[in-house]
């Protein structure tokens, strides 16, 4: 019950926010009809939906926030568990959206299985972006609190950037090549790879963000 009323308060948070996003919503549809951009769209959507889920802390903490939620009748481990959760569902809502808008932006110019293929798998790699991206913000915006935690997601998001092209510029200078061993990959192994590397990150991410909070004071 006590995570169900933290979902409500959060939902009825976001919906305040409703012209911002029906605003977003209209963009994301001229551009999926006029531009021929499913990419970008899916892309939008699913990371303004793991920025909204992680800026609920930040509504929060605004105006010294915590000091009355935390008199509410929920342990700090119920309130990390919410936050974990309406992210991740935000992540969802907002890509499927995304998606729905792309897919009928494509429609009207038409369908094929190649595109259909395509489309399914710039889908996943997207929102598993975006739920590494939440993995990472809701720690650091706990942490940090809205206005350092901007600053240190840069920081972070920089950091995973320069290991990415020293990692890219590392293989280009071994001995064998990487591209034909990927090719070799089969699908439900990338996908259980990348899984896997999420469900690692959201472990950790859940254990530094209830660490953080026990430690909080108020």
């Amino acid at each position: 019950m006590h995570l169900k009323g933290l979902l409500v308060k959060d939902y009825l948070m976001l919906s305040a926010q409703r012209r911002f996003m029906l605003l977003a919503l209209i963009m994301m549809i001229v551009i999926s009809v006029s531009a021929n951009n499913g990419s970008f769209v899916i892309g939008y959507c699913a990371f303004m939906g793991s920025l909204m889920g992680t800026n609920s802390i930040s509504y929060d903490d605004y105006n010294h926030g915590y000091s009355f939620l935390m008199t509410l009748p929920f342990t700090r481990k119920e309130y990390v568990l919410e936050k974990f959760i309406f992210c991740l569902s935000c992540v969802v809502l907002f890509s499927v959206v995304g998606a729905l808008i792309a897919l009928v932006g494509q429609m009207m110019r038409g369908l094929n299985e190649t595109y259909l293929m395509s489309f399914g798998l710039t889908y996943l790699i997207l929102i598993w972006i975006a739920f590494l991206i939440a993995a990472i913000m809701l720690p650091v915006q706990l942490h940090f609190g809205s206005e350092r935690a901007r600053i240190a997601f840069a920081i972070v998001m920089l950091s995973l950037f320069v290991l990415v092209i020293g990692g890219i510029k590392l293989t280009e200078g071994l001995p064998i090549q990487l591209d034909p061993i990927i090719s070799q990959l089969s699908l439900p192994l990338m996908v259980g790879v990348g899984i896997g590397i999420l469900g690692v990150a959201f472990a950790l991410s859940y254990s530094i963000s209830l660490a953080i909070m026990q430690r909080k004071e108020f």
